[in-house]
């Protein structure tokens, strides 16, 4: 976990230098940063744009670039998402659900995550029209229609939420950099 001394460093500074984001090393470092516990990132919200730019070291493993818990465990061992953005080996996957007690809808972009090269990479969940989207360089990949069984996300705070893990921050670490996370409660 990345403390707020290592967040403050001149590496992080310089993120609005192209190629200068957050380096999360590989798997085995295990970095990671924790955005708080019990905050209401999109608590009520019906809509949802999260994107960030990635450069992969590796994509050998699953590891998550961005994730936002619901409220409360539902299932142990199993994804609490109620927003993630995951690499796979071989494919992007952008995650959501509503209510917390619904499985995840999910849409994905196949093929080869290139390695050493900067993407942007968008994902866009609208609850009000039960449609997900998922963008790479400003390029749809992937667009479906969801379930969601609610117009809203519940109307509680995210019980965890992280970028470069999964929501707890203790497995599926990402390996290389990112830069200029942004969340925003509107489908772009």
């Amino acid at each position: 976990r990345l403390s707020a001394e290592e967040l403050h460093t001149s590496e992080v500074a310089a993120g609005a230098v192209i190629g200068a984001g957050i380096d999360f090393g590989n798997s085995l470092t295990e970095r990671w940063v924790d955005l708080g516990r019990n905050k209401h990132y999109v608590s009520g919200g019906s809509q949802v744009t999260v994107s960030l730019w990635v450069n992969y070291t590796s994509t050998s493993d699953v590891a998550e670039l961005f994730n936002i818990s619901t409220s409360a465990v539902l299932v142990p061992d199993q994804p609490q998402s109620r927003v993630s953005l995951l690499v796979y080996p071989g494919s992007l996957r952008l995650r959501g659900r509503a209510p917390d007690s619904n499985a995840f809808n999910e849409v994905h972009v196949p093929g080869p995550v290139e390695e050493g090269v900067w993407k942007l990479i968008t994902g866009v969940i609208n609850l009000e029209n039960d449609s997900m989207f998922l963008y790479v360089n400003g390029e749809i990949g992937d667009a479906d229609m969801a379930d969601f069984g609610s117009e809203s996300f519940d109307i509680s705070p995210s019980s965890f939420s992280a970028i470069g893990s999964n929501d707890k921050g203790d497995d599926d670490y990402f390996s290389g950099m990112i830069d200029e996370v942004r969340l925003e409660h509107i489908a772009r």
